[in-house]
């Protein structure tokens, strides 16, 4: 095995949770610049998502 599948899987993983991210932005979208228009709120919701991700992947090794 190359690997290709195992960083095609990762790839696809990381695409999903951008994704997800995007739709925060849709929901509640910053005027003039990228991003929401709350830093605060926007800020949580990414540490939301990676915290997710995080305890998904690696509960079993630390205990969250």
């Amino acid at each position: 095995m190359d690997g290709k599948r195992i960083q095609n899987y990762w790839s696809n993983e990381m695409q999903a949770m951008l994704d997800t991210y995007k739709q925060f932005q849709i929901l509640i979208p910053a005027e003039n610049r990228n991003g929401a228009a709350h830093n605060g709120e926007d800020g949580r919701y990414v540490e939301t998502l990676i915290r997710e991700y995080l305890k998904r992947y690696y509960q079993k090794i630390w205990k969250f």
